[in-house]
């Protein structure tokens, strides 16, 4: 079953940040966490397009303007529900934009500032 209220993805978001292991991912991510709120993005790799519910759980426009994170059962399968979303994206963007973890959203979009170590991969 997908999470279709609010406090469903917050359960999500806090899942995420229990399973994180490799950066303090509560200590940096939780100043920019949001009420969720959804968002509908196209899926541009249908016929006919169709559109998607993403739901944005955090904002980090003091990174770069306009990005946030994302769940969406649809991401880009079952595996990666995490994404990349920018507020002026109006599809659901390309497949390395979206993850398994919370924790590799974050890393990846280019917030993360800190050291990882060296055994680090997507996973």
């Amino acid at each position: 079953m997908s999470p279709q209220t609010p406090e469903e993805i917050k359960q999500l978001v806090e899942s995420g940040l229990e399973v994180a292991t490799w950066i303090p991912l509560r200590e940096v991510l939780e100043p920019y966490l949001t009420e969720p709120y959804v968002r509908s993005l196209r899926w541009p790799y249908s016929k006919p397009v169709i559109e998607v519910t993403c739901w944005i759980v955090a904002d980090l426009s003091h990174h770069q303007e306009g990005l946030t994170l994302a769940y969406s059962k649809y991401g880009h399968g079952s595996h990666a529900p995490w994404g990349i979303v920018l507020a002026s994206d109006t599809h659901i963007g390309r497949d390395d934009s979206w993850f398994a973890y919370l924790e590799d959203a974050y890393i990846n979009c280019g917030a993360w500032k800190g050291s990882l170590p060296e055994e680090y991969e997507i996973r």
